[in-house]
């Protein structure tokens, strides 16, 4: 009994992927509920979720791929010369598809196979036996049995001329496997051309009086001399042969009829095919027909077994006027198709399969996969970091994330070598980037902010390993960590395989030795930690929970960072090449076309600007019931979208910028950048009177941050427009992007937000107190200065989470200076 496939009824896999998509959606969904409800926590209910959809994911998925392992094998056995084996196919769609056109493919490939060695046998034969008759006579003649009469001779002669037409016929087919022959076209009497073609045959010709045909006369007598000569085999003895020439509308035709069996309607499609033998052949190489339809096709004629009601009768029509060009070997007259409506306007399916195609293309070019598997000293480290992963990363981020980090560098030391050197300084500042914002866990305790940090480090440290200049390298090189994801994981099964195949004793030896170690390990240790209770105490804290939650957590981190150094592995080895994907220069636009919305966006900002400006000079100026306070704290958020439009604006200008315009182009974009650094001014200004109007927090301060860092961007192309050069631009966006999270994690974010709002409420301000206490570990240093009660009221929820000491590899910078500070001035019950 065959284990169910859910998904075959589908037609589409595409529709069969969203279906599993949604179905580990809402297993993870359910399960993270489920946990919730029953009082888990999340290190444990994550990586039962992840694991229970990767479970349901392959219920669902059964037998989606099984047709191409299927096809692997298949074709492994036809490299072999065993044509025998086919693929199960029970799906509708676009695999399915491809398994039945796999095994139509192997059984035309079984048919060939059989044609081939039918051909050899009857060659073999063919050549044989002209040989055997030929040496017989010759041997008779040579040892005086018998005289070199004309009769005997003339028998040896025929059996030459056996075998020279069976070596012609396999000089065509090689002519015909070489591809295109070239025509040599002349004029020539047809009834002169078939009498001299049949002048050995008792043939009947009826050919038009005084016609003429225009073609290759030698490639022409190939077809009429294997007609007649099938014709003249099949017929009976006292059977006629007969042979017709003439002229229909522009195309010459040319017949040849016998009196024989015929050739039955079922074998006619493939009668002209090569090793084709009819079922009434007398011993022929099936090459005939073949090499006759070859030849008709480079004059684009036609060769067809036509209806009889007696024998054989096959036509040819060859047109009267030709081209001098040459067809291919296998070309073919296509049938006259019944014209299409064109497509629909609203049908772009076509266009985008292809675009899709001719993308995968490019892209297969530009990241080829590696010249091998994986190899062992690429996967045992790969091994040695997820188990490093394994064992630290169990509990709150901490220091295991540095030593995580560490292991995974010195997994990726084998690869490295030569990549990151002191002359790849892009890559250098990257990598040291990407590993400062990675070991943030280790100062701080904010989740938002290790959120953050881990999810620019991955992106930066792509980067830093496949490099390049331009925008498209510095963010394409930041996207490529999930292919490398994808693509590492067949790379990585090979080399397992191979390593496998490769030290099979040596591995059962080794899982040998290793299961002695550890049953005595086992024994000895268990005899002595219940001798010992100091013994039992250190072991215990040594060796790490092996509950259920925990193996699952484990095991998930095992896999994350096992696949994370895979991946780096695999771009370090084959980095894509990113600039051959890059997409073409924009097309430049006209002058005034380009020029004219810049002028009106800067004259808009300019009007800003100046509004500004006299509101600030003149508070009378403002709208009437609005102070001059409520007014600058508004509108700060759309200030900073504003601010990343014109961004865009400025990459689509550069992009299609005219030609020969430089003044024109430092003008209009020097003066946009310098009226949009006002903008970023004045919303700078309003973000920060209105944090100091309602206080301090997350979003505030992010948005501060951004909108900082944008400020510097516009900077920086204000810069690079004056030097009209840009090839630094990208890289130190990116580079100034990351240094800038990297000095906010390092500031502190919670702390600084903490110490603004109990500044606030020193100087008697309002402050949204709830807020406070949803603050991390990091503010606990400033929120210590809040007066008694406050102070305990809003560090409760805090102290509680500390209550349970972490793990050595738990521990982290500011929740060790939290602890100290509360252990020194314990929290009091709020009232």
């Amino acid at each position: 009994m065959s284990w169910p496939r859910p998904l075959d009824p589908l037609r589409s896999i595409k529709i069969k992927f969203g279906v599993i998509a949604m179905f580990t959606a809402l297993t993870s969904a359910l399960l993270v509920k489920w946990g919730y409800y029953i009082g888990f926590k999340g290190r444990i209910t994550l990586p039962v979720a992840v694991l229970g959809s990767m479970a349901v994911t392959q219920l669902i998925a059964h037998g989606m791929t099984a047709p191409l392992r299927e096809m692997t094998a298949a074709a492994r056995s036809m490299a072999s010369g065993r044509y025998d084996r086919r693929v199960r196919v029970t799906s509708n769609d676009e695999v399915g598809e491809l398994g039945e056109a796999f095994n139509t493919m192997a059984a035309d490939l079984a048919e060939v196979d059989r044609q081939r060695r039918e051909f050899v046998a009857n060659v073999s034969h063919e050549l044989r036996t002209p040989i055997t008759a030929l040496r017989a006579v010759l041997e008779n003649v040579a040892d005086g049995v018998t005289p070199a009469t004309p009769a005997v001779l003339e028998g040896a002669v025929g059996q030459t001329e056996r075998l020279g037409r069976l070596v012609t016929q396999l000089l065509d087919l090689s002519r015909v496997d070489a591809g295109a022959v070239p025509l040599e076209l002349t004029h020539f009497d047809v009834r002169d051309f078939l009498a001299e073609v049949c002048a050995s045959a008792p043939v009947v010709l009826v050919v038009q009086a005084g016609l003429t045909a225009h073609a290759d006369r030698d490639r022409l007598f190939q077809v009429v001399a294997n007609l007649v000569d099938n014709a003249c085999r099949h017929s009976p003895p006292d059977g006629a042969v007969t042979v017709r020439a003439s002229i229909v509308l522009t195309e010459l035709v040319l017949e040849v009829i016998d009196e024989g069996p015929g050739i039955p309607e079922s074998e006619r499609p493939w009668v002209f095919e090569r090793f084709v033998r009819g079922g009434s052949s007398d011993g022929g190489t099936g090459l005939g027909l073949a090499i006759a339809r070859w030849a008709v096709d480079l004059h684009h004629g036609t060769i067809a077994v036509l209806d009889t009601e007696t024998g054989c009768h096959i036509g040819v029509t060859i047109p009267l006027h030709h081209r001098r060009t040459a067809m291919p070997a296998d070309w073919t007259a296509p049938a006259p198709q019944p014209s299409a409506p064109g497509p629909h306007p609203g049908d772009f399916a076509p266009a985008l399969t292809q675009f899709m195609n001719d993308t995968d293309e490019r892209v297969a070019r530009a990241w080829p996969a590696p010249s091998g598997p994986a190899t062992l000293r690429v996967l045992l480290p790969a091994g040695a970091a997820g188990i490093a992963g394994a064992t630290f990363l169990n509990g709150k981020p901490g220091i295991g994330a540095a030593l995580t980090t560490v292991a995974m560098v010195l997994a990726l030391l084998p690869v490295l070598r030569g990549r990151l050197t002191l002359r790849n300084r892009t890559g250098l500042v990257f990598a040291t980037l990407g590993l400062g914002l990675v070991l943030m866990p280790v100062l701080r305790d904010a989740p938002w902010l290790l959120v953050l940090t881990t999810a620019l480090a991955l992106p930066l440290l792509s980067y830093a390993l496949v490099g390049g200049r331009s925008w498209f390298e510095v963010i394409g090189g930041g996207l490529t960590l999930p292919g490398a994801l994808v693509s590492m994981l067949p790379w990585s099964s090979r080399g397992i395989a191979s390593a496998a195949k490769a030290g099979r004793g040596t591995g059962t030896a080794a899982f040998r030795t290793a299961g002695l170690a550890g049953l005595l390990l086992l024994v000895f240790g268990a005899l002595l930690t219940s001798a010992d209770a100091a013994f039992s105490e250190m072991i215990s804290a040594l060796l790490p929970d092996l509950g259920l939650g925990s193996i699952l957590a484990r095991t998930f981190w095992f896999l994350i960072i096992t696949s994370l150094v895979l991946a780096f592995a695999y771009l370090t080895i084959t980095p894509p090449r990113l600039k051959e994907l890059a997409p073409a220069p924009g097309t430049p636009a006209g002058r005034w076309a380009w020029a004219v919305p810049l002028l009106s966006l800067n004259l808009l900002f300019l009007a800003f600007c100046a509004v500004q400006a006299r509101v600030l000079l003149d508070h009378a100026a403002l709208p009437a019931g609005v102070s001059y306070s409520s007014y600058a704290r508004q509108g700060f958020f759309q200030l900073v979208v504003v601010t990343v439009l014109v961004l865009a604006v400025i990459a689509i200008a550069v992009r299609h910028r005219p030609v020969s315009s430089a003044a024109l182009i430092r003008l209009l974009l020097g003066a946009l950048c310098v009226l949009t650094l006002v903008v970023v001014a004045v919303a700078l200004r309003r973000l920060y009177l209105y944090e100091e109007s309602s206080g301090w927090t997350r979003l505030r301060l992010w948005v501060h941050a951004f909108e900082l860092w944008l400020g510097l961007v516009i900077v920086m192309i204000t810069v690079a427009g004056i030097r009209m050069k840009a090839n630094w631009l990208p890289r130190a966006v990116a580079a100034t992007g990351a240094a800038g999270l990297l000095l906010l994690g390092l500031i502190n974010p919670d702390g600084f937000i903490a110490s603004r709002n109990v500044d606030r409420l020193a100087r008697a301000e309002r402050v949204v107190v709830p807020y406070l206490n949803g603050l991390s570990a990091d503010a606990v240093p400033a929120l210590d200065r809040l007066p008694e009660p406050r102070r305990s009221c809003v560090l409760q929820e805090i102290a509680r989470d500390l209550e349970k000491p972490d793990g050595w590899t738990s521990k982290n910078l500011s929740r060790e200076r939290a602890r100290r500070i509360l252990a020194e001035r314990p929290v009091l019950p709020c009232r």
